[in-house]
């Protein structure tokens, strides 16, 4: 019998979202003390609430779920709705994050009055803000739920799907090239296609967090919107490689003893790196994890915050400024 979603024993599956597949691909080892280990650093210092990307995507995903409504683009209608909201936020207001307040209302001002009446003008439905899909991929070693939260899939007049994904940072480095193999947009393409809807472009909306001293930045400095066009032929082909990739991962799974790291450039800046170190000397890693990790449910997390598996690491995961790969 196949799993779904209303089997007893869905909750407990293994997951693969693309923040899990990026941190897979760059180092097994860190993907281990990730996904497996569910080893979360110990940090002195939390973030911000008004943390700057974080509250752009908290405006930016209350905006779009008032245009999934109805409310016209740029109308006053919309701009009446998104003042109410910051509003509300204003409560929260402190000497900590007064400067992020100002900047992204500024920003946020900017996007409804003039960059979203240009870039949706061809959005006929939403069918979602932050739409959750998922789906069981039964493998050789068993199921896994690969999972995933799209921003923002919609539909033109002529029923063809678009998944577009916000990004804020302080350049824009993305290039049209990228968007082809990326895998965070495909495999939300691939599992709207399994849905049943016809996806034809991925696109990414960018937004330039960077803080002007001197100027007000143009509105394309400000706001880019990055878009190719795919085909059924090139889902298809993606979604072997993502089953090829989860066959991988659930067979290390259960034979964790064949997992090796990924020595790079790039360990230096890796929370488990201590660990690695000392894996590597051949010395004890037991009093390291007990003093310097926690253990985290990742099953009573994702239940709490309905989000899909991110890693613990890096903190641009928490949805602002996060890279090619969300991680």
């Amino acid at each position: 019998m196949s799993i779904t979603s209303e089997s007893p024993d869905y909750d407990d599956l293994p997951r693969l979202s693309p923040s899990q597949l990026g941190v897979y691909d760059h180092c097994n080892m860190s993907w281990k003390f990730n996904y497996l280990d569910e080893l979360k650093k110990k940090r002195q210092v939390q973030q911000l609430f008004f943390q700057k990307g974080n509250y752009f995507h908290q405006l930016c995903h209350f905006y779009y779920q008032g245009v999934q409504t109805g409310m016209v683009p740029g109308s006053p209608q919309i701009l009446e709705y998104m003042t109410d909201q910051i509003k509300e936020d204003s409560k929260d207001i402190n000497l900590e994050n007064v400067q992020v307040m100002y900047s992204v209302i500024k920003m946020i001002t900017r996007y409804v009055n003039a960059q979203s009446p240009r870039i949706d003008k061809d959005v006929h439905k939403i069918i979602g803000v932050e739409r959750p899909v998922e789906y069981v991929l039964e493998t050789e070693y068993g199921p896994i739920v690969v999972e995933g939260y799209i921003d923002l899939p919609y539909e033109d007049k002529y029923g063809i799907t678009t998944v577009r994904d916000h990004k804020t940072g302080q350049k824009g480095s993305w290039a049209n090239y990228q968007l082809y193999t990326l895998p965070q947009l495909l495999i939300y393409a691939c599992l709207l296609w399994l849905e049943g809807y016809t996806v034809r472009k991925v696109e990414i909306n960018f937004i330039n967090s960077y803080d002007y001293k001197k100027k007000e930045p143009t509105i394309q400095e400000a706001f880019q919107l990055y878009q190719v066009q795919i085909t059924q032929e090139m889902i298809e082909n993606f979604w072997e490689y993502i089953k090829e990739k989860a066959t991988r991962v659930m067979y290390l799974r259960q034979n964790p003893k064949a997992i090796q790291p990924t020595y790079s450039k790039d360990c230096g800046k890796c929370d488990y790196q201590p660990i690695c170190i000392a894996n590597l000397k051949g010395q004890p890693t037991r009093g390291l994890i007990i003093n310097g990790y926690d253990k985290v449910d990742r099953r009573e997390f994702r239940r709490q915050s309905k989000a899909a598996d991110a890693p613990w690491g890096n903190e641009e995961d928490s949805g602002g400024d996060s890279d090619l790969l969300g991680w």
